[in-house]
């Protein structure tokens, strides 16, 4: 889905409009004028991300639409992810023009809340990996579970964890909040590879016996 993932947190996005020695208000490019490989190189990426990153999460969604019938009880929370990738390639127009033309720090909490809303996309990547580990581990619980909404419960439980942070993360004055990223991504990691190593041993369990 998403081809590139970007830590706002140590790029320009937290930064405020600058001022330069006479007054006036400039542009992050202006104040990098020094070194606009790094800028160019920046937004190339951007632009990547998003001209790959939208089709191929379309396709996910048309083919999710597509296979309706035949769906697979995670379906609801790739779509979820589908979502927020789209809602973050979205971005770089924006983000061009705040770096290039635009003084103004109003975009700044408009382009906080876009990465916040994206720094949350392991949420919706653990909500998988727990439904695969759950039908791969314990067959009979989720048989019993699934055809129940707490899927769906559990969507709207990491959306409103992501919104909170997506907030937190606009406002920008929390002090340390840099370190709530740091958390989430190894927690999430740690999920995953939990989740995922144990439906590896289940699927070969002669490797255990050796």
């Amino acid at each position: 889905m998403e081809v590139l993932y970007i830590n706002s947190s140590v790029l320009f996005i937290h930064k405020p409009a600058n001022t330069s020695a006479g007054g006036g208000d400039i542009t992050v490019y202006q104040q990098c004028r020094d070194m606009p490989a790094v800028i160019l190189f920046y937004l190339g990426m951007q632009f990547i991300n998003m001209f790959l990153g939208i089709p191929t999460n379309l396709m996910v969604l048309w083919l999710l639409h597509k296979n309706k019938g035949d769906s697979s009880s995670s379906d609801i929370f790739i779509l979820h992810l589908a979502l927020l990738d789209t809602f973050f390639c979205l971005i770089p127009p924006l983000e061009l023009a705040n770096i290039v033309y635009l003084t103004t720090s109003s975009t700044w909490y408009v382009l906080r809340f876009f990465y916040g809303v994206k720094d949350c996309s392991p949420l919706f990547l653990s909500c998988i990996c727990m439904d695969r580990y759950m039908a791969v581990l314990h067959p009979i619980t989720f048989t019993e579970l699934k055809d129940r909404g707490h899927r769906a419960v559990g969507a709207a439980a990491a959306w409103l964890v992501t919104l909170a942070y997506a907030v937190a993360k606009c406002v920008g004055n929390i002090p340390n909040f840099e370190k709530a990223f740091t958390v989430l991504i190894l927690a999430a990691f740690a999920f995953m590879l939990f989740c995922n190593g144990l439906q590896d041993g289940a699927h070969h369990p002669g490797h255990h016996r050796r």
